[in-house]
């Protein structure tokens, strides 16, 4: 396998050169309609929509229904999402952000960069990194709708109504693309290479292979608990690992931003438009984070300033912010706020620190790592599960600028790795552990994972919950757009409608 010198990262000046090509935000843009672009700008536009997405409205369901966060008692804006109502509206513009600005700029990314330039120079890694992205950006649909527009999507207006692919399709697909991003980066004889254009590892392809090949475990991953499919993950898990390369300690897929004027980082940004009043520590994770000495804690969420609490963290029951009393002698301030670090207020000054310049994460080496311990775990004898865990704990205490005796301490105490038990009881440790390291950075797949472990086991559904007794949130609901739009959106999916691969 190839290996490139890390370009430097400077994507202060690339981030939203494309801004004058479209607006991101413009509900009014057809999904299935992509603008061309040179290659080396619609990559970093791309970029930009996914993180803005990933960022912002999946990283606030994520976090609420991971019960990482939750809505403040003194505002309303979440109200109903703490209450697992989703209306069709709300989901217009994250489903056309994705589909017209990320998956199309990815696209014609693969599109004009799948041409020789006029030097002869071959441009293939850039279809590389925009395929790994493609395949990033459908699974998060599929995992969050299920089915979806897939193999006929983005045809612009040769098909203005595609149909609809099964979820296992679009699984088989993802991995296909993966697959084919894996063995572009391995040719050596490649000339162009991306640089600062690629916001994310500024053209250094043994990390967009690490990343792809850590895609491809998740995915195997995420379909394991499909009886008919075992002997597939197997397959593709025991591929993974002779492939030998995962993202590692240090090596975080995330998107960087500044403290400019739309640069900033979109969970910031919303906070401060909407009301820093309105997302605040769950009690469901924050009470369990105090309990047991989890230094991270401090890294996650900013301590009450105000009131009884001031000084010490203090959280609300997940949905029953609502009902507290006398909300008008209330302040957020009494409550522990997303930290400045995962792109909250809490704990920002005047001037640094700052949540603007929060990164959007799109994998963690925590998730990497603890990806890995699974997998080892239950396919592949269990050896090395427990060095794997640990390098996952060691990798997030280190990225949160912990100590390393930090992260010993807590591996010998709370976060020791079961000596005995079953498998699925150390799969438990395993699922566990890995949903309280993405706290506040990862919302979306801590919810995701959630929904496919159904860890950690102590959950128990919102307070001010409008489903069925003990029901969770499984799926997003489809977005008006599509409703209107297209007559062959399925039909009669609710938040409680399985999506294919929830069969634990």
């Amino acid at each position: 396998m190839k290996r490139y010198k890390i370009l430097s990262l400077l994507i202060a000046s690339v981030m939203f050169v494309t801004a004058c090509k479209k607006n991101w935000l413009d509900v009014n843009t057809n999904p299935n309609n992509p603008e061309a672009a040179p290659y080396n700008l619609s990559l970093p536009s791309g970029i930009g929509g996914l993180a803005y997405t990933m960022g912002d409205q999946f990283q606030i369901w994520g976090g609420i229904w991971s019960q990482s966060w939750t809505q403040g008692p003194t505002a309303s804006q979440y109200k109903a999402w703490d209450r697992y109502v989703q209306s069709s509206t709300e989901m217009d513009r994250p489903w056309q952000q994705m589909y017209s600005d990320a998956l199309a700029d990815f696209d014609n990314t693969i599109e004009q960069a799948s041409k020789k330039d006029a030097n002869g120079n071959d441009r293939q890694d850039y279809v590389a990194v925009a395929k790994i992205l493609k395949a990033y950006t459908y699974q998060v649909l599929t995992d969050a709708y299920g089915d979806i527009p897939f193999e006929e999507s983005l045809q612009g207006v040769n098909n203005l109504t595609p149909a609809y692919s099964s979820q296992e399709t679009v699984y088989k697909g993802i991995i296909k693309m993966l697959d084919e991003s894996i063995k572009i980066i391995d040719n050596p004889n490649l000339t162009t290479h991306p640089g600062t254009d690629d916001m994310i590892f500024g053209g250094n392809m043994t990390l967009w292979y690490e990343f792809a090949n850590t895609l491809r475990l998740k995915c195997y991953l995420r379909l394991s608990y499909i009886p008919s499919y075992q002997a597939f993950c197997q397959a593709g898990i025991d591929s993974c690992f002779s492939n030998g390369y995962f993202i590692g300690s240090g090596e975080d897929v995330h998107v960087k931003f500044f403290d400019k004027q739309f640069n900033a980082n979109p969970l910031n940004t919303t906070i401060k438009a909407l009301s820093v009043a309105n997302i605040v520590a769950s009690k469901s994770i924050l009470d369990s984070l105090v309990s047991r000495a989890d230094k991270r804690v401090d890294k996650f969420f900013a301590k009450a300033t105000t009131g009884g609490a001031a000084g010490n963290h203090n959280g609300v029951k997940q949905g029953a912010g609502e009902s507290l009393p006398n909300p008008a002698t209330l302040t957020h301030t009494n409550y522990s706020l997303p930290s400045y670090n995962v792109g909250g207020t809490g704990g920002e000054g005047t001037s640094t620190p700052t949540g603007k310049t929060a990164p959007v994460v799109l994998m963690s080496a925590e998730e990497s790592f603890m990806l890995q311990a699974e997998a080892d775990l239950r396919f592949e004898g269990g050896v090395d599960a427990k060095a794997y865990y640990e390098g996952g704990i060691k990798a997030g205490f280190a990225r949160w600028g912990l100590l390393a005796a930090d992260a010993t301490a807590y591996i010998a105490g709370v976060g020791a790795y079961p000596a005995t038990g079953t498998t699925a009881q150390k799969a438990e440790k395993i699922a566990t552990e890995k949903w309280y390291s993405m706290c506040g950075t990862q919302g979306f797949e801590a919810w995701t994972e959630f929904r496919r472990t159904k860890y950690p086991s102590f959950l128990a559904t919102s307070q001010s919950s409008q489903l069925t007794t003990g029901a969770f949130p499984s799926r997003f609901v489809y977005p008006s757009v599509e409703a209107t739009r297209n007559p062959k959106m399925p039909q009669g999916k609710t938040l409680t409608s399985k999506v294919w691969w929830d069969q634990k």
